[in-house]
């Protein structure tokens, strides 16, 4: 009997307790959301929607892509602007931009305010965008306050160089092997299925190959750096999910931290030995020939940019040119194959204005109004980056009528702006018909509708390169192709997988056949 009264005694003894520690957790959470609502009147805050303890706002997040439910949450609330707690400890302030208008003020009008990046908060990119000392390197995650501006007109002057130099001889060129490979044993059969996404990444990365460097080498230098990419993205989408789940961080971050020291290293072996032989090349011959990596080489030797800025400068050229053009091209044919009646517009504005058995070329596609708005439609519905990379103020600033404290996350979410039924007729429907009617909407930043590749500072630089091999990629394959799905197979599968771009998640298969 003593025992059971001093098992019940220890039993409620627990029991009170917990009690007491689950109250004093939620009276703390209480008051510090209280005194949280009281500071944010004070400073005048966007809106946000009720956070939990310890979780904040993942329980909104949670069920749907990030970009989705954050535009969800906008067009339930009306909210141009809102700021997340993406978990229950402090961090930096989140703010997610949903407006015309506040989108203009982040990116242009207010853009040297915004245009830093908070590195910190991703540690895959910050891995990317720092060397072992902490210092800013390359340009994407670079600081105003660092060598950004160097690294970004060095990197814009080798793109321009280049296609001066080349036009686009390199890319048709690169082009006919890339079909010719496809083609290869018969397979252009019409019975054949391809999955198309690996060989237009070889293509893309060929091509890169070819312009950075001057590189014709074997494919296999082609597939190690993709393989190494493929695996540099693995780790910027699980430094993502710990953005959106901070829960996830302790067990993420140990793990592929080492996976990402160690790919780089191997990247960056890679890229020393192709400039090395270059430099070689160029001590034998002069300038009798140039690429991309000899502005670089050029702007090392002057001090304008550091050896790692031009090996940094370099890789991303690979790393975004690559990966986010492959995603754009395949949700473009993705969309095409399942509309055959666009293929057949496309095959005949190309067969009228250029020339049945003619190969495409880039000065052909401003003849091409048709293959311009089928582009641009691709990139309304499909951004490969729908929230942008954070932009970060480094001191307090202003957006509208809100206060923003220093260092908070601005994300743009040009996934709601291209997909918004206020600025767009039928916002879900894949329709180029819709940029026949309005051909003054690009995707170079001027129309705050059309953002794939952001706008003002901190706009993508690749933005000419990553456009005209989209365009001639998709031309050239309709042009040359009947494309159709594989026999059996009714209408492909869009669902989309969500990391550091947005793909199509079981692939796209299609079949081809030699137009005659």
């Amino acid at each position: 009997m003593e025992a059971m009264v001093n098992w019940e005694s220890s039993w409620l003894s627990y029991l009170v307790a917990a009690i007491t520690t689950v109250v004093a957790i939620l009276l703390y959470f209480r008051l510090s959301h209280w005194q949280e609502s009281r500071a944010d009147r004070e400073r005048n805050l966007p809106p946000a929607p009720y956070y939990y303890p310890l979780v904040g706002n993942l329980p909104s997040l949670v069920g749907d892509f990030p970009f989705k439910s954050l535009a969800k949450l906008s067009w339930n609330n009306r909210w141009p602007i809102f700021r997340l707690k993406l978990s229950g400890h402090a961090g930096p302030s989140t703010y997610v931009i949903s407006s015309l208008e506040l989108a203009h003020e982040v990116l242009k009008s207010s853009g040297l305010e915004f245009a830093c990046r908070n590195v910190g908060v991703n540690f895959a990119f910050r891995m990317l965008s720092q060397d072992a000392r902490g210092a800013p390197r390359g340009v994407s995650g670079n600081t105003l306050r660092g060598t950004w501006r160097n690294a970004r007109r060095v990197m814009v002057n080798g793109l321009v160089q280049t296609r001066k130099v080349f036009g686009d001889a390199l890319l048709v060129r690169d082009l006919e092997q890339s079909f010719r490979a496809l083609e290869a044993d018969g397979h252009a059969d019409g019975h054949y299925v391809h999955v198309l996404l690996p060989h237009i990444a070889q293509y893309l990365v060929n091509h890169t190959l070819h312009f950075v460097y001057g590189y014709q080498g074997e494919n296999s230098m082609g597939q190690q750096i993709n393989a190494h990419n493929e695996t540099v993205v693995m780790c910027l989408t699980k430094a993502q999910q710990c953005l959106f789940f901070p829960i996830l961080q302790p067990f993420l971050q140990p793990q592929y931290t080492k996976v990402m020291e160690q790919t780089l290293q191997r990247k960056y072996q890679l890229h020393e030995t192709l400039l090395s032989q270059r430099e070689i090349i160029r001590a034998k011959q002069g300038n009798s020939s140039w690429y991309f990596c000899d502005t670089c080489l050029e702007a090392e030797k002057t001090g304008e940019i550091t050896h790692d800025d031009a090996l940094h400068i370099i890789d991303e050229i690979f790393l975004a040119g690559v990966m986010t053009t492959a995603a754009t091209i395949e949700w473009g044919l993705g969309e095409l194959v399942n509309q055959q009646g666009i293929i057949k517009k496309l095959q005949q504005e190309m067969d009228a204005m250029i020339g049945v058995g003619v190969p495409l070329r880039a000065n052909d596609i401003d003849r091409l109004p048709y293959l311009k708005a089928t582009i641009k439609e691709i990139f309304r519905m499909h951004p490969a980056v729908p929230l942008l990379v954070p932009h970060m103020n480094p001191e307090d600033a202003k957006l509208g009528s809100y206060d923003i404290p220093k260092e908070s996350l601005a994300m743009v979410n040009v996934w709601k702006l291209q997909r918004d039924p206020e600025l767009w007729h039928e916002p879900n429907v894949f329709n180029p018909d819709r940029f026949l009617e309005h051909p003054e909407i690009d995707v170079c930043g001027m129309d705050n509708r059309l953002l794939p590749f952001g706008a003002g500072r901190r706009m993508c630089p690749g933005l000419s390169v990553g456009l005209l091999n989209t365009q001639m990629w998709i031309g050239r394959l309709v042009q040359r192709y009947h494309i159709t799905l594989p026999q059996g197979v009714q209408n492909l599968d869009l669902t989309p997988k969500f990391g550091a771009s947005v793909v199509i998640k079981n692939g796209l298969r299609v079949c081809l056949k030699r137009r005659q």
